[in-house]
C-alpha cells in the first residue's frame, strides 16, 4: 500500500509539474540594465551588455531629480533618445508553434528634461514583427507598464526564428526602459469528451 501510494503521489506531482499551462521565463541579458555599474548621474551611449543601440541609446543612473525614486528595478535603466534611439536584443529562444509569449517592460519619462517621449515596445521572431505596444503615458518622472502577448500558430512558419525585443524612442524626447521580461506558455489542448466527441 505503502509503495502503490508513494507512485500515486509522484505521478500527480509529475503531472502538476509538466502542466501545459505553466509560464516558463525566457532568459534575457542584462533585463534591468545595471550593467555595466555606473554612478548616480552616469551614463553610457552605444552598444552594452547584452544590447545593442542605434544613435543616442544607452545606460542611464538616474538620480531624484530626474526620476521619483525607486525605479522599477535596480538603480539604473536603459534609455533611447530624440526619434531615432533604439534598442534591441535577440535571444537564444526562438519562436515555438502553439505558445503564447508574454513580454512586459516599464517605460519611464524624465522628471526635468526630455519630454513628449513617444516610444513603442516590440517584439520580432528573426525580421518578422509580431507585436507592438506604444499607448502607455506615464507622468513625469513615473513609469508605466508596457505589455505585449501574442500567440503563435499550429504550425506557425516563423517557428525556429531567435526572438527579438526591440524599444525605440520618438518625437523629440528620451524614453527611460526597465524590468524587460518575456514568458512563454504552452497552449494547452482542450481535453477530449469521455465519450471521445
Amino acid at each position: 500500500m505503502t509503495n502503490k501510494l508513494f507512485v500515486s503521489l509522484a505521478s500527480v506531482s509529475a503531472l502538476l509539474t509538466a502542466s501545459p499551462g505553466a509560464a516558463d521565463p525566457i532568459d534575457i541579458v542584462n533585463p534591468s540594465f545595471e550593467s555595466p555599474e555606473l554612478s548616480p548621474g552616469a551614463f553610457t551611449i552605444g552598444d552594452f551588455d547584452g544590447w545593442s543601440t542605434v544613435d543616442i541609446a544607452g545606460v542611464f543612473y538616474p538620480v531624484s531629480f530626474e526620476f521619483n525614486l525607486p525605479l522599477p528595478d535596480g538603480n539604473q535603466v536603459g534609455y533611447a533618445n530624440f526619434g531615432t534611439g533604439q534598442l534591441s536584443q535577440t535571444l537564444s529562444a526562438t519562436l515555438q508553434s502553439n505558445t503564447t509569449y508574454t513580454l512586459t517592460v516599464y517605460v519611464g519619462s524624465r522628471l526635468d528634461c526630455c519630454n513628449p517621449n513617444p516610444y513603442s515596445v516590440s517584439l520580432y521572431a528573426g525580421d518578422q514583427l509580431l507585436d507592438s505596444e506604444s499607448s502607455q503615458q506615464p507622468d513625469p518622472g513615473d513609469f508605466a507598464l508596457s505589455t505585449i502577448t501574442f500567440t503563435s500558430d499550429d504550425g506557425d512558419p516563423r517557428e525556429g526564428l531567435p526572438l527579438q525585443i526591440v524599444l525605440n524612442s520618438f518625437g523629440t524626447g528620451q524614453t527611460a526602459f526597465d524590468n524587460v521580461s518575456l514568458d512563454a506558455t504552452p497552449v494547452g489542448r482542450k481535453p477530449s469528451s469521455p465519450s471521445g466527441r
